[in-house]
């Protein structure tokens, strides 16, 4: 959209609003977490824009990295989803769909809305109504999204989308700067809550579950790696001028390494034994019968332990970026 004449085209007229809700965000070429040193600068950048209300420091500071943000933002949700043994899920996919999508079709519109304002001269009315309509619709959303006793924390990016519009709403309209602190400190805590680890449906909740679960991977490596294992045994019937017997030959393997590294090697030895069978180790926990088996086996467990160490770097990433936020809009005065 461009604007005309100094005004804003309509984007989200009342009798077409539904419409913006169609506008969903680009998908990124790379899977990848909101870096928190963007998020950090994101969140600054709009304060800045606060005090200085030039058009230059949004544009080049605050609404591109909101396109980084906006980039990643299905991907995020794909990857949270992936997780959601670990997330309480409570918000419905489509009305999710559409609260996200109008926090986005508010920020192109505050896009537009600061393009068509000239530093240092009023709104005029037809743009100022329609700022008034623009931060109603995405301070009702983005209020909705942080109550997280109902929704959890999933969509916490375009929470943070939705607070740095607000801010540039208000500021625009000449609300009083206590009510903007008062905004922002809200949703500090809405992030702080996110990385609480005494909060169930909490991302550090969630970042605990997986590392529980990437220890208990690893202890069971560790009970199956560096231990002889019998994985086939053998056995032969004799019969003869003499009594009838039964010899007896125990394959044995031992698969050395660790769960950080992997498989680095293995060993192999015997034993038999007649009539009475006494293999010197127990049989293998799992599939055997080769020594392939066995390997193939722990291999299949360190490679889900590799996942969940990836799940834990990740759900990492994220509790960094909810803190950066939380920190950059607690310290507003």
């Amino acid at each position: 959209m461009e604007s005309m004449g100094g005004q804003l085209p309509i984007l989200l007229a009342r009798d077409d609003i539904i419409l913006s809700y169609t506008i969903r965000p680009r998908t990124a070429t790379h899977v990848g977490f909101i870096l928190p040193v963007v998020a950090a600068a994101v969140i600054e950048a709009a304060i800045s824009y606060l005090k200085s209300r030039k058009e230059d420091d949004w544009k080049n500071e605050v609404t591109s990295k909101l396109d980084e943000i906006s980039a990643k933002l299905d991907e995020i949700l794909a990857e949270l989803h992936a997780l959601r043994v670990y997330f309480k899920e409570a918000l419905d996919e489509q009305v999710r769909e559409i609260w996200g999508s109008s926090i986005q079709s508010n920020r192109l519109q505050l896009d537009q809305l600061i393009a068509a304002t000239k530093p240092g001269h009023p709104i005029d009315s037809t743009n100022r109504h329609l700022l008034e309509l623009l931060l109603n619709d995405v301070g009702h959303t983005t209020a909705n999204l942080t109550d997280w006793s109902k929704w959890g924390f999933s969509y916490f990016n375009q929470v943070a989308t939705g607070c740095v519009v607000t801010m540039a709403a208000m500021s625009l309209l000449d609300r009083p700067r206590a009510m903007t602190v008062t905004f922002a400190h809200q949703i500090a805590t809405y992030f702080k809550n996110a990385i609480s680890p005494d909060i169930d449906t909490s991302i550090m909740s969630a970042r605990n579950a997986a590392a529980k679960l990437v220890s208990n991977s690893e202890d069971d490596l560790n009970s199956r790696l560096n231990q002889w294992w019998e994985y086939r045994m053998d056995h032969r019937n004799h019969s003869g001028p003499g009594d009838p017997y039964t010899t007896f030959l125990n394959n044995y393997v031992k698969v050395n390494g660790n769960p950080a590294a992997g498989v680095v090697g293995t060993e192999q030895s015997f034993d038999s034994f007649d009539v009475v069978n006494s293999p010197a180790h127990p049989g293998y926990p799992g599939p055997k019968g080769s020594v392939d088996a066995v390997v193939g086996d722990i291999q299949s467990r360190l490679q889900t332990r590799g996942t969940l160490v990836a799940q834990v770097d990740r759900l990492d990433q994220y509790v960094k970026t909810c803190s950066t936020i939380a920190d950059a809009l607690g310290k507003m005065s």
